[in-house]
């Protein structure tokens, strides 16, 4: 329910970019995900994206951190995409230009998010 109403704006934009993923990708494949969410898994979407109810990735095994950017979402609602969904976006977008000695994964979003599922990475 959170995702409809706590979440909605996250919630809003996961389904348009879903709906743009699905049209430009006839192979895109659609599971239940953790936290009552709809992940998609597609080809066409590079590294992956939580937003609101809608997990977009490029393969299934970016399911669980981005579920741990689901929770990040359900605790901070509409203050996410301000703390975490743009930060974490801009971050994918120049890690390796700005920080390439280090993993994408030491960013303050992505830490937070492994935690929240319990993912431990070396370095």
């Amino acid at each position: 329910m959170l995702h409809y109403t706590w979440s909605i704006l996250q919630t809003i934009l996961g389904f348009i970019l879903s709906r743009i993923i699905l049209l430009r990708d006839k192979n895109t494949r659609k599971l239940d995900g953790p936290f009552n969410t709809t992940v998609f898994i597609s080809a066409k979407m590079k590294g992956g994206i939580s937003l609101g109810k809608y997990i977009i990735v490029q393969h299934k095994s970016l399911i669980r951190h981005e579920s741990g950017h689901t929770k990040q979402s359900l605790l901070l609602g509409p203050l996410y995409l301000f703390i975490i969904g743009i930060p974490s976006f801009i971050w994918a977008t120049i890690y390796t230009l700005v920080k390439p000695k280090i993993s994408y994964y030491s960013f303050y979003t992505e830490k937070w998010a492994d935690k929240n599922v319990g993912i431990i990475r070396n370095g």
